[in-house]
């Protein structure tokens, strides 16, 4: 069962750092904590509302432009000419 405990004096030793989005995912989903996540990964739960935005003083909404920089002198390798392939092929996103 989810805990209605206030986390504003948790020091930095209860803060547990997950390597990866889907595993963030599993935890907030058990009630065990919030953070940030892509919204892609969590739109059925944010309609469902299994999700909820915690209102932050700083907006709740965070948008992540990647950008790429490059060596003007340097050819592109492989994984960086994919990546940026994928990055000018991706759907712009609304501000």
């Amino acid at each position: 069962p989810r805990l209605s405990l206030r986390t504003e004096t948790l020091s930095a030793s209860f803060v547990i750092r997950l390597n990866d989005f889907y595993a963030k995912k599993a935890a907030i989903l058990l009630g065990l904590g919030f953070g940030w996540m892509p919204e892609n990964l969590i739109r059925a739960e944010l309609r469902s509302k299994k999700i909820l935005p915690v209102p932050w003083s700083e907006g709740a909404i965070h948008i992540f432009r990647p950008q790429l920089y490059v060596r003007a002198d340097k050819k592109l390798g492989r994984a960086a000419t994919m990546f940026r392939d994928a990055l000018l092929s991706a759907p712009p996103v609304a501000a």
